[in-house]
């Protein structure tokens, strides 16, 4: 795995549970030694893609994301056509409907609609 690669593959450690991370924890969850985390780290910082929090202790995605979403969506327009068809499922069913990409072994969802006739609800 090159450099860059390693780089990227920081970024897929954050999620919604897990927004913010501190440098000696990125570093147990990679397996990677601190200098070169910090390294990595640093280099996301510069580009954007990671920014650190007001304490400055620990790491959180950056700004650079909305840009990229931005443009992706204006390019290729999947979310308001995924939205429309999870509506549209849920209303049909009513159950709760969502739509999601595979991409290897991670499934990112993009769109989702709840079911209002139900006492219990699934949240996504």
């Amino acid at each position: 795995m090159g450099t860059v690669s390693k780089a990227l593959s920081l970024l897929n450690y954050f999620s919604r549970s897990q927004s913010h991370i501190g440098l000696s924890e990125m570093a147990r969850l990679t397996g990677m030694n601190k200098t070169t985390v910090h390294r990595m780290l640093t280099e996301l910082q510069n580009q954007g893609f990671v920014e650190q929090t007001n304490s400055g202790r620990e790491y959180r995605l950056g700004p650079a994301f909305l840009r990229l979403a931005a443009l992706r969506e204006a390019t290729v327009p999947r979310r308001d056509l995924a939205q429309s068809v999870a509506d549209d499922l849920a209303m049909r069913t009513g159950e709760t409907a969502h739509v999601s990409l595979l991409h290897g072994e991670v499934l990112s969802t993009i769109a989702y609609a709840y079911a209002h006739q139900h006492g219990l609800q699934v949240t996504m």
